[in-house]
């Protein structure tokens, strides 16, 4: 059988391609690797990349497929050239079945519509669930928090922290769409069960636990080993995941642990970017979170490690004394599992 699968961004040997740390998705190379020692399943990866024009290339029995990306942050899945080319990868790739992993991503809807238009049965996987996503995209901030949280890279792109939570309102769309295209779903939890049904009530669904790195598993936590008092969380980039909610916790409990160490993985140390440069790229969250850091008096307390690899990830899970995961909401929560 011939599997094409389409991902939101480069994986395995088309991430080492583009030298990129993947801080989402990480379930999905496991995955890959369990499935490509099957007997009688043929696979292919295909997904947006930064190339001109379709390009392929083969690794470990796997053939990659790498289209061109568009410049505009939702994906023109409407546009002729990139429908040309989607048909481009299904020509040749001669799918017998196509695996979407994800329904945020609009390159995933164009896929899905050739693959309906030739005949070729489609399952996807439910990562993230979009319209609860936006929903819950501030995580409690309030007026005043947010009017703190806009910088001034935020006024010049338009990217503050109300413009997110549209823009996922826009992928909430996209999802809806895909979903309808979908005659199967593969979700893990009732809660992905009951959105799926309520979008596409005739789709065929099915329960499958993502895999995580083999690396998890070779690491042993020890009450005796680890570094006491610090604390480990889950990505810190954007309001959804909770940081700031975690850091006032954090201010509360250093009055009893005064040597307590937070260690929060995602971008680098907001405080380091003194130049003008890196202050205009700067997100207005991270903006707030240094106004909050300052605030509670824990700027000693909190360390920002940027983006780490999965041993990375694994290697601090291990040294850390608490895992925490402070999340308006989680699909799969991959954290917490690993």
């Amino acid at each position: 059988m011939k599997v094409l699968w389409i991902t939101n961004r480069p994986i395995a040997a088309a991430e080492r391609k583009f030298n990129v740390k993947a801080i989402s998705g990480t379930w999905m190379e496991p995955t890959l690797l369990g499935l490509e020692k099957t007997d009688g399943i043929e696979i292919s990866v295909a997904t947006v990349a930064p190339v001109n024009t379709v390009e392929r290339f083969e690794e470990d029995n796997i053939t990659y497929y790498l289209v061109p990306q568009d410049s505009k942050r939702i994906y023109g899945y409407e546009e002729p050239a990139h429908i040309k080319q989607w048909e481009q990868v299904m020509d040749e790739a001669k799918p017998d079945i196509i695996m979407q992993w994800g329904t945020e991503y609009a390159h995933g809807l164009c896929a899905l519509k050739i693959a309906k238009e030739k005949g070729i049965p489609s399952v996807t996987e439910m990562q993230g669930v979009m319209e609860s996503i936006e929903y819950y995209y501030l995580s409690n901030m309030t007026k005043s928090q947010i009017k703190k949280a806009y910088s001034l890279r935020n006024f010049i792109k338009h990217d503050g922290l109300y413009d997110e939570q549209k823009f996922f309102g826009k992928k909430a769309e996209i999802e809806k769409q895909m979903l309808n295209y979908s005659e199967n779903i593969i979700i893990e939890n009732d809660w992905a069960t009951a959105h799926c049904k309520y979008i596409n009530p005739n789709a065929k669904l099915f329960v499958h636990h993502l895999n995580i790195d083999e690396v998890f598993f070779k690491k042993n936590w020890s009450l005796d080993t680890c570094e006491k008092h610090s604390i480990f969380t889950c990505a810190s980039a954007y309001p959804l995941k909770g940081l700031h909610v975690l850091l006032e916790a954090l201010a509360i409990v250093k009055r009893s642990v005064p040597d307590v160490k937070l260690y929060a993985p995602g971008f680098q140390d907001p405080f380091s970017k003194t130049d003008f440069k890196s202050k205009f790229k700067q997100q207005g969250y991270e903006k707030y979170l240094m106004y909050l850091i300052t605030k509670l008096d824990i700027k000693d307390n909190v360390v920002f490690t940027g983006r780490l690899t999965q041993q990375q990830m694994a290697e601090r899970m291990e040294q850390s004394h608490v895992m925490v995961v402070p999340s308006a909401i989680e699909n799969h929560s991959s954290t917490l599992r690993e």
